[in-house]
């Protein structure tokens, strides 16, 4: 009977050579989890210690044992071939291996004082800590916060004042700048308010930045659901198109008001090693764990979220071994996931750049998009008066997509007036190589490429 803690109990064979006792190599390889395989010729074994290479064989037949390039003799009393595996010295196991086995052939009782980490127990060890962190994992995704007080839409009710007063004195003179904001419920809706100003030697000035009323419909408080509508906005907007300004009106939309975390799910997979233990973190967190088939072929279903996603694999091969792979995903938040359709409308009196006035010209923009899959996103869109290029309306179309999962690839085109395009990629070592191209109504043009580099 032999028995070791993490392993448990089990009879084995041995044989018995006088008053010697010799016990089953590959039984017992096996119950301790050294992973070995055939000699490609003889009835030997091999195996490595943490590598893939062999470092150790036992030849019966040769009466040999093969240990990290040296080579010791067996003696014929030391080893016994069996129908089905061989037997050996246990002097044998704890000069080559560290195990040392007492043998008791009174109550033929087999023990064993390991001198190195055996691979069974490593697993056992590596089991229990899937199991605890997978165990919180799930505990994580099964809690609900829910609300304590219940959403009451008021009439009016305060919010919150912040301010900002900075003074600066040299020799050059004097400058004084302040900023004021406000920010309250109204009318069942959000209301916020924002103005600075400067004073200094050429005078005193001050400007208006913010004045918005927004109303938040339930869905906008959903953003893992495609709704139909989520805000309506009153007071100074800016556009979502792809010329930027601030007009004075309305916007409608049907994007949420709490950003969207989850995009989907992503397909990991690969091979490997058959049978070898396969863990999937991401962002450093364990989420889930499989064993490689037969062929070595392994899968994750992984939820995906916007932003920046790191994928590590750790791969625990039979023969011991222990490596990595490291992934970087990039989600942007212009995608969305498959089968989800938004759209942005903006229309009010445009704002002069330059004086910060409000002009008497209407101005327009909306954009619709869409997730054609979880890689590729359209959008098509329309813009009026938001420039000084043109009075008309002026459409435009573009596109989202990610190719080989790090790459990143951007094209908004507007005939006649904007052409752009932007590509990306971040590899696992935080490296990253960007490159833009725009070009303004034809006459002007605009290239710009970087890249940049980090230690881990």
């Amino acid at each position: 009977m032999f028995t070791y803690p993490g392993v448990g109990s089990y009879y084995i064979s041995a044989q018995f050579k006088g008053e010697r006792v010799l016990l089953p190599v590959g039984e017992l390889f096996n119950l301790l989890g050294f992973y070995y395989e055939r000699m490609p010729e003889g009835f030997g074994i091999q195996g490595g210690f943490e590598q893939w290479e062999p470092t150790w064989r036992i030849d019966p037949v040769g009466q040999t044992i093969w240990v990290e390039g040296q080579t010791h003799a067996l003696e014929a009393a030391e080893v016994f071939m069996g129908e089905t595996d061989f037997y050996l010295n246990p002097a044998r196991f704890e000069q080559h291996f560290g195990l040392v086995f007492t043998v008791n052939p009174l109550s033929l009782q087999l023990s064993l004082n390991a001198q190195r980490a055996l691979p069974v127990l490593q697993k056992r060890q590596r089991d229990a800590e899937r199991d605890r962190r997978l165990g919180q994992l799930g505990q994580k995704k099964k809690e609900e916060y829910a609300l304590t007080h219940p959403l009451r839409r008021d009439g009016f009710r305060g919010g919150m004042v912040d301010y900002q007063v900075v003074s600066t004195i040299s020799t050059d003179g004097f400058l004084n700048f302040a900023r004021l904001g406000f920010g309250a419920e109204l009318l069942g809706g959000d209301v916020l308010l924002g103005a600075s100003g400067f004073q200094g030697d050429q005078g005193m000035r001050g400007f208006l930045q913010q004045a918005r009323w927004r109303y938040v419909f339930e869905g906008g408080m959903r953003p893992d659901d495609n709704v139909e509508i989520a805000t309506a906005s009153l007071g100074i907007i800016p556009t979502t198109g792809i010329t930027s300004a601030q007009l004075l009106g309305f916007s409608v939309s049907n994007d949420p008001v709490i950003p969207r975390l989850n995009f989907g799910t992503y397909l990991v997979d690969g091979f490997t090693e058959p049978d070898a233990e396969v863990e999937l973190f991401v962002n450093g967190q364990l989420i889930a764990f499989e064993r490689a088939q037969e062929d070595g072929y392994f899968k994750f279903d992984m939820p995906l979220t916007y932003g920046s996603v790191r994928v590590l694999l750790r791969f625990f091969t039979p023969q011991g071994e222990v490596f990595t792979e490291e992934r970087q995903i990039q989600i942007p938040f212009n995608f969305l996931p498959k089968g989800f359709l938004s759209y942005n409308v903006q229309s009010g009196f445009l704002q002069d750049p330059q004086t910060l006035a409000f002009t008497d010209r209407l101005g327009f923009s909306s954009v619709l998009s869409y997730g054609v899959r979880d890689h590729l996103t359209f959008r098509v869109g329309t813009e009026a008066n938001l420039d000084t290029l043109g009075q008309q309306m002026n459409p435009y179309a573009g596109f989202s997509a990610r190719i080989l999962d790090q790459y990143l690839l951007n094209v908004d085109v507007q005939p006649g007036r904007l052409y752009q395009a932007a590509a990306s990629v971040f590899y696992a070592s935080n490296a990253s190589i960007n490159f833009q191209f725009t070009e303004y109504d034809g006459s002007r043009c605009l290239i710009r490429a970087d890249s940049c580099a980090s230690p881990m």
